[in-house]
């Protein structure tokens, strides 16, 4: 858990590929402008475990360029305060999504099929 301060610009993009118990990654407040690392973890069998996503507060100001499916077991997702500008297909594609906070940005399009996961 890392919060406050903007001592964050980037992460590395293997940073959390090795983790196979983390349930949790809360990177509030840093400044971060890229999802890089989010993207290469989605991609690693371990992405399954995570529960509990917060990036809150930071500069991500960027549509949701791909699906956050392969983290199967999110429960919770915080990207409020930041500069989202859209919702594309599929983003939040999660089962057991229980809470999104994505208040504070800057959403003008949501795609019709952003979160299928709720069509059923």
């Amino acid at each position: 858990y890392i919060d406050g301060g903007k001592q964050l610009t980037a992460v590395a993009d293997d940073v959390f590929t090795n983790m196979p118990l983390l349930s949790e990654i809360k990177l509030r407040r840093q400044g971060l402008t890229n999802l890089d690392f989010l993207r290469e973890f989605a991609k690693t069998p371990t992405a399954s475990s995570l529960e509990y996503l917060d990036l809150s507060y930071n500069s991500l100001n960027l549509p949701l360029d791909f699906s956050l499916k392969n983290f199967t077991s999110l429960v919770d997702v915080d990207f409020s305060l930041n500069e989202i500008d859209h919702l594309p297909e599929g983003v939040f594609d999660l089962p057991l999504l229980f809470n999104l906070d994505l208040g504070f940005n800057s959403i003008t399009f949501i795609h019709p099929n952003a979160f299928p996961a709720l069509i059923d």
